[in-house]
């Protein structure tokens, strides 16, 4: 960027289909294009106090973000892209000031999903598909925060706009006020509570709620309201202790800490049925949870004199929530998640998550990844930035037949300064079947002003058949030829092979226990 107050990316890609035959029965309803791409853009205006920013993904068709994979890049997160329901594009303003802030927004999705609706023809030869999508063409908002003596007090006000082709649309001004207290700041247990009221005022234009059929269900008033009450109370507290290691030894001491938390939480509604559901706000429904668990930490104390903070040895955390109000399969109990985090060395770690289930006793997810970095090695290993990440990830439904069981490795392997040797494998333990496979290596500069990678993959291509992990092994599969090329600093174009796209894999990149619960 010619500026500092101006910086962005772009990302585009363009496909050309025409050697590809025919979809397979039991596919999206929507087909393949002859010729198809991806624009995707992130630009920032920075200015004093006050930032404007634009955030575009286009994709030419449906399937698309299902079939091939990411470009390098951030935008949008690699590890959501192939599961996307839409895409999303925005353009704002945003202004602060203290513990002010203002802004305004612009947002659209482009729909990637739909229900194909029967026209009652059989001389149509594709049936139209429904999209529900929903477009924010106005967001306006306005929120503050303050010290009122011992109280936080928290302002935050909105005005939104909503637009579908069909369905419920209008305007809806919402208001939330919310408040803190610490009630314990000193000694070994800390809490506070906080409670927040909020209201949200409709006025709608279009009243219709209809089915996934476009069928008539219901029709709202023209202006709904309604209110919503939610109030918590955080507790935790901490006990260490610290062991004096011998003078020999290469570090002071080792540092060992217990912090049980506690926390509840309460909402309540005025009502439900008489209000559109627009976004996640409309979605707050009333429910009493109790939240508990442990966190475990073990340090290394540097000696006085060394550089840097104290060596992080490990990790151990326990928590689960209990609804009073609800069932969560079969019990009130929710999943217990167990993840830790070992480092017995820097660049060697170990990390974890298993959720398991009480009332169904059945442990409903788990993964585990080891990753290895080292710089240059006499006589092996002579670049910089090797590195070494496997991982095995476990997801079960509600059923013991449909269960996502895999393992992955990846693998970067500088034998000089200038090449590397990238490889990579994905083995779906369902099918008993390798998802995908790759090969490559990379040139760079010795001034690591630029570098070149060239790879080949062989991969299963999921929007075929649904899902890869496909019994017997008749998963059809794609051969590419990927390029990558890179400017350190500038930019550049084409996809590596070195792509993490798993959970499992991509929680190696993270210094703390590094695992999404609700993403797996």
């Amino acid at each position: 960027s010619p500026s500092r107050k101006r910086l962005g990316e772009l990302h585009a890609a363009f496909y050309n289909e025409a050697l590809r035959g025919d979809a397979k029965p039991g596919t999206p309803a929507v087909g393949v294009p002859d010729n198809r791409g991806t624009v995707e853009l992130l630009h920032r205006e920075m200015g004093e106090g006050w930032t404007g920013y634009a955030d575009v993904q286009w994709v030419g068709d449906e399937r698309y973000l299902r079939e091939i994979l990411a470009l390098e890049g951030d935008i949008p997160d690699r590890e959501l892209r192939r599961s996307r329901r839409y895409t999303t594009s925005r353009v704002g303003f945003l202004d602060t000031s203290g513990f002010r802030s203002a802004g305004l927004e612009s947002t659209a999705w482009q729909d990637l999903t739909g229900v194909v609706v029967d026209d009652g023809n059989p001389a149509t030869k594709n049936d139209p598909v429904h999209r529900d999508t929903l477009h924010k063409p106005f967001d306006a908002w306005w929120k503050t925060d303050r010290s009122v003596g011992p109280l936080a007090v928290a302002v935050d006000t909105a005005l939104s706009s909503f637009v579908r082709d069909k369905g419920v649309g209008g305007e809806r001004l919402d208001a939330a006020s919310t408040l803190g207290l610490p009630l314990l700041v000193r000694g070994p247990v800390q809490s506070h509570a906080w409670a927040t009221g909020r209201g949200s005022l409709y006025v709608l234009n279009e009243r219709n709620v209809l089915d996934d059929q476009q069928a008539f269900v219901e029709r709202l008033g023209t202006a709904p309201t309604r209110g919503v009450f939610e109030a918590g109370l955080d507790t935790r507290t901490k006990f260490a202790r610290d062991f004096t290691l011998s003078p020999d030894a290469s570090w002071a001491g080792l540092r060992h800490s217990l912090e049980p938390f506690a926390a509840l939480r309460y909402a309540n509604r005025s009502s439900w049925d008489d209000i559109p559901l627009f976004d996640r706000l409309d979605a707050i429904d009333g429910r009493d949870v109790a939240t508990y668990g442990v966190d475990s930490r073990f340090f290394l104390r540097r000696r006085p004199g060394d550089k840097g903070a104290a060596f992080e040895l490990g990790r151990v955390s326990l928590g689960q929530s209990f609804n009073f109000t609800r069932q969560v399969v079969d019990d009130h109990f929710s999943d217990m998640d167990l993840s830790a985090f070992v480092q017995p060395m820097q660049g060697l770690a170990l990390r974890t998550l298993a959720s398991y289930n009480v009332g169904a006793q059945q442990l409903r997810g788990a993964n585990a990844s080891l990753s290895w970095e080292t710089g240059p090695m006499d006589h092996v290993l002579r670049g910089n930035g090797s590195h070494v990440a496997a991982a095995y990830r476990y997801v079960r439904s509600d059923t013991a037949d449909d269960v996502l069981q895999s393992t992955e490795l990846l693998a970067r392997l500088a034998f000089t300064r200038n090449v590397a040797l990238g490889m990579k494998g994905l083995y779906d333990i369902v099918s008993k079947e390798f998802v995908e496979k790759a090969v490559g290596v990379t040139v760079s500069s010795s001034c690591d002003c630029w570098s070149v990678g060239v790879g080949v993959v062989d991969r299963v291509n999921p929007a075929a058949t649904a899902n890869y992990g496909v019994a017997g092994g008749n998963a059809p599969h794609e051969m590419q030829v990927r390029i990558a090329f890179e400017l350190t600093g500038l930019g550049g174009f084409g996809s590596s092979i070195n792509q993490r796209t798993s959970p499992a894999l991509d929680s190696v990149e993270y210094e703390d226990v590094g695992f999404w619960r609700a993403g797996w």
